[in-house]
């Protein structure tokens, strides 16, 4: 793990990360170290990883949309990445974003979360499922749903967080019905699709 891989294409770079939740957050700090440089990045509208992809930025990156990882997919960002909309991963499978610093307008997720710093929602952001984890320092936001998987925080700032086994609890959180398939409905409500999802906006 102290040494990086020799380049960040996607064959060596899932190879390099495998392992344990824990292992991978480590290994970006050495990924910041090693790649980190001055190609900062910036896309307008909503960008979606397919099926298997992985996209890397070796700086910040900015999304003037949403982001959509699909199954097995995953995104690496050496600085922070910043969302004005939604991060959306897959409901069903696994998905991976690491950066330095997430940052994200509200989220949805079965797949892991991993930041360096802290990961900032200024609305709700739902970690669905049970098979993989979130992993930093800081949360700081609005709500968090988590209450289905054991998440690594460091520290939770939220105005409110759902962690009790309570599904009606966690779908008033989120704007839904207790009858919705809740990480569905809600990342179907972010992407306009279905019946829409109540914004929560963090006060101050």
């Amino acid at each position: 793990m102290s040494r990086p891989p020799g380049c960040l294409d996607g064959d060596r770079l899932w190879d390099w990360l495998g392992g344990a939740d824990q292992y991978r957050w480590a290994g970006l700090w050495v990924l910041a170290e090693a790649f980190a440089g001055p190609a900062s990045l910036r896309l307008t509208g909503r960008v979606t990883v397919p099926v298997g992809g992985i996209r890397v930025a070796t700086d910040d990156a900015v999304v003037d949309g949403d982001l959509v990882l699909e199954e097995q997919a995953a995104v690496l960002v050496l600085g922070r990445l910043t969302l004005t909309g939604a991060l959306i991963g897959s409901v069903w499978d696994y998905s991976l974003v690491c950066a330095a610093e997430v940052r994200c307008r509200d989220g949805v997720t079965s797949g892991e979360i991993l930041a360096l710093h802290a990961v900032r929602c200024t609305g709700a952001l739902y970690l669905s499922g049970s098979d993989h984890l979130c992993r930093t320092p800081l949360f700081d936001g609005g709500v968090l749903v988590d209450f289905e998987r054991s998440n690594a925080f460091g520290r939770v700032d939220a105005d409110e967080r759902i962690a009790e086994w309570d599904f009606h609890a966690a779908a008033r959180a989120l704007g839904l019905s207790a009858d919705d398939e809740l990480a569905e409905a809600y990342a179907g409500g972010l992407l306009g699709a279905g019946r829409s999802v109540a914004p929560y906006t963090r006060s101050g």
